[in-house]
């Protein structure tokens, strides 16, 4: 379960990340964003509402999430992810590289004739 839900913002008004509290340096400041202003981030979309939902309200859903937040997590690391990979070019190492929106593709929990061949959650039950 989480130790705490309380998040803070940096104190650098350029920069507006949010943290833990947890996450405090041993200096007591957050530094795992923009470096007191010395980098510029770039602004992101607002989470969506129903995930802000889930992580601040006291709704009967909200407390459950909130609750089973690690499970729902575990469950997404079954999950398979495919791509056309496209091979470095020289001799240099490998770097998995993603452009695009990620997908995460589950197969049905329990295979049909359809989907016999297919990796799925059928192997860990």
């Amino acid at each position: 379960m989480l130790r705490s839900i309380i998040v803070e913002l940096c104190p650098n008004s350029v920069c507006g990340a949010v943290y833990w509290k947890e996450e405090k340096n041993t200096a007591h400041k957050y530094t795992k964003c923009c470096h007191d202003g010395k980098v510029q981030l770039p602004t992101f979309p607002d989470a969506l509402e129903l995930l802000k939902a889930l992580l601040t309200e006291n709704s009967p859903d909200a407390k459950n999430y909130r609750q089973r937040i690690r499970e729902y997590n575990s469950a997404f690391a079954f999950a398979s992810m495919g791509a056309q990979i496209k091979p470095p070019r020289g001799t240099g190492p490998y770097c998995y590289r993603l452009h695009g929106q990620v997908y995460h593709r589950v197969s049905p929990l329990y295979a049909s004739d359809q989907h016999k061949e297919s990796y799925g959650l059928a192997l860990y039950i």
